[in-house]
């Protein structure tokens, strides 16, 4: 998948792990968490703090990111 990051609902365990994303009006499960990296810019910048995960889903690889309170998927993974 390329192009614009395309925002998904993701319902997190009270761990903090994904356990499932709605893509495409779909729940897809995540079956784990492959790993997970932060992303933020320079205190005296404008860029904003992006959680990722790329995580195993039913349907394959994807990641996505934390971005305030909202989810996106930046990409499917082959």
């Amino acid at each position: 998948m390329k192009g614009r990051p395309l925002p998904v609902e993701v319902l997190m365990s009270k761990k903090g792990v994904p356990m499932r994303l709605r893509w495409k009006g779909e729940w897809v499960h995540v079956e784990r968490r492959i790993n997970a990296w932060v992303i933020q810019g320079v205190w005296w910048s404008d860029e904003v703090r992006r959680e990722y995960m790329r995580v195993l889903t039913t349907i394959g690889a994807v990641e996505i990111y934390r971005q305030g309170d909202s989810w996106w998927l930046s990409r499917v993974l082959d």
